[in-house]
């Protein structure tokens, strides 16, 4: 058996808690169908392992037996346990001290779970085991000699990676074994560690020749277990299973090695604390009495959007279609970003700028009477260093990088991967009223609807009254319009990646308000507006890009 082997590899986290690591496990003995067909020899040392995980649904019980195939008076359970929890591990068979020659024994585990029972058995052969290597077990070197067609070329290791970061300290640890002689199938256990996410993304692969060659497991045999549908939550040690396919069949290596690739999930939310020196906070999940107004006054929260493709823009068939609305593309967004799952608010305004512009006053309402040259500069949506303007206060306080979203990522986000008119599902059914509008937003059909006081009908009303759409986000539809970072560009057909307006001389408000009719509040609908213009009809939500 070849020396065993650790790579180690360095991987960065910048500011937030998203990273993408791989773990390595040292090569092992991957045995052919026929070789894994033939009888093996079985020594003192070498493990029999046994997981009660093997069978589908809650563990019942699992069970190691053997009996002499050569003396069928002899027969024994060796391993029992059916404390009905999970438990898995290597058993040692203190086999008769007596053996005086090799005796073949069918060697069986059968595991019950809840809903399957599966017997593994295969024929082994057992034989004394030579003096000199029982000394080599004492001394704990029993791995040097082990052979790489018996039981013994089962590995148990750990290859670590290491984490450069300021806010998390992220390993990966990876050890893989075939589960031979009673099956081909290869058992992969991984640790995962961060001090900043709990949920992760994850992929297998392997390779028989140093990575020359790799393979995505799942594309090529049976994956089960923890993280076998690419997503796994919590930190510690989990297990998964790879039954080979016929590709394999005749592959026969000392050298098989299986990855992990590890990428956390962000957490769902990220809180600044705007009345604490602008904490940074995250939460996984809505708090217990959900958002409060403390969510839109003295803190800021926004949402994780993951990146991906989707449709924007409207057909050119489509009714009520507008003539300065997109054309309906596929775009590619290649970050995932956090956005506000609020407009900002004018008390959250105010403890960043110390000023409220507002014209319709309340500290839970959306900020407005405020233009695009107002929070950022408006000619350079990249500068963000506008002498008082929301954003440069803002990043300077939390130290990190705050903007206006782009058209697409508004738009991606406020869809929530609907390609209908709202984001519920759901088409207008009048170019003026629509009563599914009505309770995503305050909009001209819902503008007297009493909904945060009376004495705000016709006007904005208090954020997060209306139903939010499916990615938690309120206010998409109406209240205000939401500026956006790019300068307005018209888009055809054709499929485009991390689209951003080119250079123009007007930017564009997205989402409708308080006084617009169904065709102006889809999710779709942009207005044309300069970069000075400001009215009490018009604000905005704030976006985190992670690098």
């Amino acid at each position: 058996m070849k020396k065993l082997t650790a790579l180690i590899c360095v991987s960065a986290l910048f500011c937030l808690p998203a990273f993408c690591t791989v773990g390595e496990s040292p090569a092992f003995s991957f045995l052919s169908v026929e070789e894994a067909a033939e009888v093996p020899t079985l020594l003192r040392s070498d493990p029999i392992y046994y997981s009660s995980d093997l069978a589908a649904g809650t563990p019942t019980s699992v069970k190691i037996e053997v009996q002499d195939k050569d003396d069928p008076t002899y027969s024994e359970t060796l391993f029992y346990d059916n404390s009905g929890t999970a438990v898995k591990g290597n058993y040692y068979w203190n086999y008769p001290d007596t053996l005086q020659s090799a005796h073949t024994y069918l060697l069986t585990e059968t595991v019950v779970g809840s809903t399957e029972t599966k017997i593994f058995s295969h024929d082994i052969k057992v034989e004394p085991e030579p003096f000199g290597f029982l000394l080599l077990g004492i001394a704990g070197l029993l791995f040097l000699r082990k052979r790489a067609k018996s039981l013994a070329a089962v590995i148990i290791a750990l290859a670590t990676l290491t984490t450069f970061s300021a806010k998390a300290d992220c390993t990966v640890t990876v050890s893989a074994r075939q589960f031979y002689p009673l099956s081909r199938m290869v058992i992969i256990d991984y640790t995962l560690g961060s001090e900043a996410a709990s949920n992760f993304t994850v992929d297998f692969s392997c390779s028989s020749d140093d990575w020359e060659t790799s393979y995505k497991l799942s594309d090529y045999g049976t994956l089960s277990g923890e993280g076998a549908d690419g997503t796994v939550s919590g930190t510690g040690t989990h297990t998964a299973y790879w039954t080979p396919g016929s590709t394999f069949d005749t592959l026969n290596t000392d050298n098989m090695k299986v990855r992990v690739t590890a990428e956390e999930v962000p957490p769902t939310y990220m809180v600044v604390d705007l009345a604490n020196n602008c904490r940074i906070t995250y939460l996984d999940d809505v708090p217990t009495g959900g958002w409060t107004d403390t969510y839109k006054t003295d803190k800021m929260v926004l949402r994780y959007i993951a990146p991906g493709t989707h449709h924007i823009g409207c057909p050119q068939d489509k009714p009520f279609r507008e003539s300065t609305d997109l054309g309906w593309h596929e775009v590619t967004l290649t970050k995932g970003f956090y956005i506000g799952v609020f407009e900002v608010t004018q008390k959250q305004y105010k403890l960043i700028t110390d000023t409220d512009p507002s014209q319709y006053k309340g500290d839970n309402r959306p900020v407005e009477k405020i233009s695009y040259s107002t929070i950022t500069d408006p000619g350079d949506p990249s500068d963000l260093s506008k002498p008082g303007g929301f954003f440069a206060l803002l990043n300077k306080e939390t130290g990190l990088s705050f903007n206006l979203p782009t058209e697409a990522q508004w738009e991606y986000a406020c869809r929530a991967g609907w390609e209908t008119d709202l984001n519920d599902g759901h088409d207008i059914s009048a170019e003026s009223y629509d009563s599914n509008l009505n309770q995503l937003g305050r909009v001209s059909g819902s503008d007297n609807d009493n909904k945060g006081s009376p004495e705000y009908n016709h006007r904005h009303t208090v954020v997060g009254l209306y139903t939010p759409n499916r990615w938690g986000l309120y206010d998409m539809h109406g209240n205000v319009k939401e500026m956006c970072l790019d300068w307005l560009s018209n888009y055809g057909t054709e499929s485009t990646t991390d689209e951003v307006g080119s250079i123009g001389t007007n930017r564009a408000d997205c989402g409708g308000d308080y006084s617009s009719s169904a065709k102006y509040a889809r999710c779709c609908y942009r207005k044309i507006v300069g970069v000075s213009v400001a009215n009490a009809s018009t604000g905005f939500r704030v976006v985190r890009v992670l690098e």
